[in-house]
């Protein structure tokens, strides 16, 4: 059994489920517990070109995106940023922030609670995602991200650009 187990946990490690914060996330099935995590992992697909793990951070109990939307929306991003010049085997995440009011944003943390807003169920709040590819900074918006019984859902990746706010 411990032989068993330890393979699978190698066979993680090597697919690169073995980060502790994506492992955690992917025993609590759909949703994240952190809008940071859930930042993380947008990215993470973006940059991985993996398709699966996008979709699978939308999903939520109440809520279903179009799947074929959301595949068009993913490709049509990537392929847009990819043609501005951004490398996405050398993108590194720098940041997440959640609009705390129609005109400003606060830094999430790693290590933050869920609820760092005492929102209630089925509220959203638009999170931007800072990364940097060569010497520049990007952000991707994702519009209207959900809070549903205590886990984040992906909103709309809608919009992204360059970070001109330095």
């Amino acid at each position: 059994m411990k032989q068993t187990l330890l393979i699978i946990t190698a066979l993680m490690l090597v697919v690169g489920y073995g980060s502790s914060d994506k492992a955690e996330e992917i025993k609590n099935d759909r949703g994240v517990s952190n809008p940071y995590i859930l930042a993380e992992g947008v990215f993470n697909a973006f940059r991985d070109n993996d398709e699966k793990d996008f979709i699978q951070l939308f999903e939520s109990e109440n809520e279903k995106y179009s799947k074929e939307k959301l595949l068009i929306s993913f490709s049509y991003l990537r392929k847009n940023a990819e043609s501005e010049g951004i490398n996405w085997s050398e993108a590194e995440f720098m940041e997440a922030r959640i609009n705390t009011s129609p005109v400003s944003f606060t830094v999430l943390r790693k290590d933050g609670y869920g609820n760092i807003f005492g929102m209630e169920n089925g509220e959203t709040k638009d999170i931007e995602i800072l990364f940097k590819s060569g010497d520049s900074l990007y952000w991707i918006k994702l519009d209207n991200c959900l809070y549903e019984n205590s886990k984040w859902f992906s909103g709309s990746p809608n919009a992204w650009g360059l970070d001109d706010d330095d």
